[in-house]
């Protein structure tokens, strides 16, 4: 069930967590360079308006926003404009930036 477990990015840097970043059910997290998103990408390979993670009824989503220099879930580039599926222990990038970031899903 959703709305039981917690959902978190843990984002490494250099092979330590640097930052703990909760995921609300339903609530759009804005991703990119925009001062005011909600997890800024400080890489200059990162497009203002670059992804947006969504979690819904039906599990968590990343979309990449057509960024310049693209999105990647595990390694793979995925299409834009395209919500797609993640899982825990996924680890997305965002453009040229070697900051992972994972996703946790557990039971409180």
């Amino acid at each position: 069930q959703m709305s039981t477990s917690i959902v978190k990015v843990l984002v490494h840097k250099d092979n330590k967590v640097v930052q703990e970043l909760p995921i609300t059910a339903l609530k759009k997290i804005a991703i990119g360079r925009r001062e005011d998103a909600d997890w800024i990408i400080e890489h200059p390979s990162g497009s203002r308006q670059h992804a947006t993670i969504e979690l819904n009824t039906t599990g968590l989503f990343v979309t990449d926003l057509g960024s310049a220099h693209g999105t990647c879930k595990n390694g793979e580039k995925i299409p834009a404009k395209k919500p797609v599926q993640c899982r825990g222990g996924d680890e997305l990038t965002f453009g040229g930036s070697t900051r992972k970031y994972i996703i946790i899903m557990g039971n409180p």
